[in-house]
């Protein structure tokens, strides 16, 4: 997707378009015939996995609707296998109801089902040991499966809660004052489904892992700490030595002259996050803190930064899946109609593992070139193209509602720097 503001190309693909779902039926075809193969599931859930995944969106109600959801669940990680049975008893005996139940009554019911799978996935987190680590872990599991469907599940909270404070996560400070959070691994679907509004053709689901701990920083990388960088080394950014940056002017992506990020074209305090920075700029910036202090500093790749800003979450947004009610939590014109600027960091409330402003304020730069999404599983990916463009995430201030998703795919030429994006970093553990 074009970097936001509604300016600038995109690559339209129509080839992508005609195969997205069609690769995503294979993909979870595949998986089911996989799972019969090895006798993990018998013949009859896989015929009705197969029947219902194979089938046109316009031949299923929303009994089946549901159905295939379950079974989307689980081919996804989300949901256990070994539940799938009981859940799919529950939906059928309701379909067989269904010429009894009212349009009142049917809703309700729906509604009672799910609450009861997430009552039984809430007593089976409830049974481990949450002083073991591992176990803690497949509790968590569970309770953020309970979250995604209903955030304010308040038992869930607690179990949760419980858990990290039995295991905390890892925290790290700079010596510029950087603070960083441990994002533990695990897996989630990348992409987003062909029902959220505002999707967009590159937007390509598909299974991802990440296999490793990182620490990411709770900000983005401020104007100050950038600046105690540049007195260090010297250093000059590419906006500085080409004269110019680009901005939005009346509407359209312009290049600018004088633009740097020493003057945006706003007042830029210590606190703001630094923007007129170009990709290689932020690859410096790291490449110097990883010499000052050992560890190794980096951008996070694509995926790295979607898993993180999703924490947890499957709604379009973490904070639900319209944009009004990410007041609070999204620095936006759209939601504050006198924001004429980025604000200071940490401006918002956090996301659920506690990242500050990972939707709106500015966009953020990430490692990954950006190229088309692939249609099977991956693990740890870092590249989905080979080109000279690279992926930007997340939206500004200036962004229209529909980039302002965890799912919302932004790019930009290695060597762009603009007054709408900046970066945050990620390091390893030690």
């Amino acid at each position: 997707m074009a970097l936001s503001s509604g300016t600038g190309c995109r690559p339209v693909n129509l080839t992508v378009a005609a195969q997205d779902r069609r690769r995503s039926q294979d993909r979870n075809l595949a998986e089911l015939d996989r799972r019969r193969d090895e006798g993990t599931i018998d013949v009859a859930i896989w015929y009705r996995g197969r029947s219902l995944i194979s089938a046109e969106e316009f031949a299923l109600n929303e009994f089946d609707l549901d159905c295939r959801d379950l079974f989307e669940s689980a081919l996804g990680g989300e949901t256990a296998w070994d539940d799938l049975p009981e859940q799919l008893a529950a939906v059928t005996s309701l379909k067989s109801r269904r010429g009894q139940l009212s349009a009142v009554e049917a809703p309700a019911r729906i509604a009672q089902v799910r609450l009861q799978q997430r009552e039984n996935f809430l007593r089976r987190a409830q049974r481990y040991d949450l002083a073991e680590f591992s176990e803690a872990q497949e509790a968590l599991r569970l309770v953020e499966w309970i979250l995604r469907i209903n955030p304010e599940h308040a038992e869930s909270q607690e179990l949760r809660e419980k858990i990290e404070t039995l295991h905390p996560r890892k925290q790290l400070t700079s010596s510029l004052g950087i603070e960083l959070i441990e994002i533990r691994p695990g897996q989630f679907n990348m992409g987003s489904p062909l029902s959220e509004q505002g999707r967009e053709l590159d937007e390509l689901t598909h299974a991802v892992r990440i296999s490793a701990p990182i620490l990411m920083g709770l900000h983005e990388v401020t104007h100050g700490q950038f600046a105690e960088f540049v007195a260090a080394t010297k250093y000059q950014t590419q906006a500085e030595r080409n004269g110019s940056a680009y901005a939005v002017k009346e509407g359209k992506l312009q290049s600018v002259d004088g633009l740097t990020w020493k003057n945006p074209g706003f007042v830029a305090s210590d606190g703001q996050p630094v923007v007129c920075v170009t990709r290689d700029d932020a690859l410096k910036f790291c490449s110097w803190l990883s010499k000052q202090e050992g560890r190794q500093y980096s951008l996070p790749t694509e995926a790295q930064w979607v898993y993180a800003c999703r924490g947890g979450t499957i709604q379009s947004r973490f904070w639900g899946d319209t944009f009004e009610a990410g007041d609070g939590f999204c620095v936006s014109r759209h939601l504050t109609s006198d924001i004429a600027a980025p604000q200071p960091v940490g401006s918002s409330q956090p996301n659920p593992v506690g990242l500050f402003d990972m939707l709106g304020n500015v966009q953020e730069l990430c490692l990954s070139r950006y190229g088309e999404y692939p249609s099977l599983f991956v693990e740890n990916p870092v590249h989905s193209g080979a080109g000279s463009r690279g992926c930007v995430r997340g939206g500004s201030w200036l962004s229209v509602p529909a980039e302002v998703r965890a799912a919302s795919r932004g790019f930009a030429p290695f060597d762009q720097a603009r007054t709408d994006v900046g970066f945050r970093v990620v390091c390893r553990p030690n």
